[in-house]
């Protein structure tokens, strides 16, 4: 776990911690290529990010003292991290790092979640890299998945919708994110036929 803005105060903390991230996944590239050629299996770390309030101090016992960072931000942080794995990504932030950051990185997004202890539904997207760093095709592809999205959290234009997630999966067959959306609507529209 890492956080910024405290101790001491950061203006630019959720651009800092975005580069931070990225900076990591670099690393874990490099990594990755040294292990490839000693033969070992890939390494592969996740991350999740969102910024907000917090309880940051010496927290403990006079036995066992942590500086450390305590709760619903950290805790939705930390969600955000373990659901990668459902989506096939690296990074997900919340809405509140896309809307503060969104003018330095590539953002898409991913889904719209109501995690326990929340009252209101999190919109979830995934950090791509620096904006001045992405090339035409990732934007395109971003974009394009972004109408995607748009199309999927409307209701009633499910044809519509299957057809403009299919062709997006046919053109990024490896994309976790379009996958899972395409098996959760497969999902949803098998469980109308049953109902019918």
């Amino acid at each position: 776990m890492a956080f910024w803005n405290a101790p001491a105060d950061d203006p630019n903390h959720t651009v800092n911690a975005c580069r931070a991230i990225l900076a990591c996944l670099a690393a874990n590239e490099a990594l990755n290529k040294e292990f490839q050629r000693e033969g070992w299996p890939p390494y592969d770390t996740r991350f999740g990010l969102h910024v907000g309030d917090a309880v940051v101090g010496n927290i403990g016992s006079s036995d066992r003292m942590n500086y450390t960072a305590l709760g619903a931000t950290i805790n939705l942080a930390s969600r955000l991290e373990g659901l990668n794995k459902n989506y096939g990504t690296r990074v997900l932030v919340s809405a509140a790092v896309r809307a503060r950051a969104g003018h330095a990185f590539l953002f898409r997004s991913v889904d719209s979640i109501r995690p326990k202890g929340f009252a209101d539904a999190i919109e979830v997207s995934e950090l791509r890299g620096e904006l001045a760093e992405a090339t035409e095709a990732d934007i395109a592809m971003c974009r394009r998945w972004d109408e995607v999205f748009a199309s999927i959290a409307r209701e009633g234009a499910a044809e519509a919708t299957l057809v403009q997630l299919s062709s997006f999966v046919l053109d990024y067959p490896g994309d976790g994110i379009a996958q899972h959306h395409a098996q959760q609507f497969r999902n949803a529209t098998q469980n109308k036929g049953q109902a019918a």
